[in-house]
């Protein structure tokens, strides 16, 4: 039996079905729970937009993610390896390369190029960190090319980055 609440008459007889479908939804999902799923839906949507890379060097696992945009973007930089972690925040970065170089001593250093867009930034601008230790060796200024110091402490020629 239908209340004269929940009446499926619509004030449009054209549209009577499509009105009757649309009361029946809203009669399965009330305004909690469609707030719920709405609120659901933008967090899964928010969450998919932050994710970045993943990266392998050595023991260790490397997460890179860059959080907003043009000048007030951050560079998110997370190194894990059994119980320890690191984390290294960067800002102003537009683009970012991994790779993964053995230094003079055969041991695995993570290499990450990243820079700015801008003329007055540099192209060549490394952090270093030993997945082995977590430790960071060499964080860069952001307007100085460390490319120099970069293969004196890896005691090797850093090759190109694509």
């Amino acid at each position: 039996m239908i209340s004269k609440k929940n009446s499926l008459r619509s004030p449009f007889p054209f549209i009577r079905g499509y009105a009757a479908s649309v009361r029946m939804a809203c009669c399965y999902f009330p305004r909690k729970v469609m707030g719920k799923l709405f609120s659901i839906i933008f967090l899964a949507a928010l969450s998919v937009s932050a994710l970045g890379k993943e990266y392998k060097c050595g023991d260790a696992t490397f997460y890179i993610e860059t959080v907003g945009e043009y000048e007030s973007s951050r560079l998110h930089i997370k190194a894990k390896s059994n119980e320890r972690e690191t984390s290294l925040w960067k800002h102003s970065i537009d683009y970012t390369n991994f790779l993964c170089v053995k230094n003079k001593r055969n041991q695995f250093k993570a290499l990450i190029n990243a820079r700015c867009g801008g003329t007055g930034c540099s192209e060549s601008s490394y952090t270093i960190i030993d997945p082995r230790t977590l430790m960071v060796e060499l964080v860069p200024f952001l307007r100085r090319d460390n490319l120099k110091l970069t293969e004196e402490i890896l005691g090797v020629e850093v090759p190109k980055i694509k």
